[in-house]
């Protein structure tokens, strides 16, 4: 069970470090949230960190919401939100599996797609944490 989302993680970490992703994160870089990482797995380490500034995280994590919604880079961009959201979408799975009825596939595809759709359609100007809004809506809709 925790095989399959452990290999969603590691799909997800070789997206990034792929020679397409270094070539889209160097056009994304031209934002100036960006313009500080040489490296598209830079940004994730950097936002899955304990440490750092919460706002300049937030203003990346919106960053990145935004190239989602644009479909600019899209594919990278989906990628480092995933990943830098990370551990709270793996507290998702790890408290959600004991409880849900359904195979632990349907959950990975419940948790994928919650999140995805919430990223689609997050109004920045109504959020006070990007992180937080995205895993705990993340969490409610998996629960119901």
């Amino acid at each position: 069970m925790r095989a399959r989302w452990e290999a969603l993680h590691a799909a997800l970490d070789r997206s990034v470090r792929s020679l397409q992703a270094e070539q889209a994160f160097q056009q994304a870089r031209q934002h100036p949230a960006l313009a500080r990482f040489d490296q598209p797995f830079e940004v994730v380490e950097y936002l899955a960190s304990k440490g750092g500034d919460l706002d300049e995280k937030d203003r990346l994590l919106g960053v990145l919401v935004t190239l989602v919604q644009r479909r600019e880079h899209h594919e990278l961009a989906s990628a480092l939100l995933w990943l830098g959201l990370w551990p709270g979408l793996s507290g998702i799975f790890g408290r959600r599996v004991r409880h849900f009825e359904r195979e632990h596939d349907e959950l990975i595809a419940e948790i994928a797609r919650a999140f995805t759709e919430l990223v689609e359609r997050l109004d920045l100007t109504s959020v006070q944490r990007v992180a937080a809004t995205l895993v705990r809506s993340t969490e409610r809709d998996v629960m119901y």
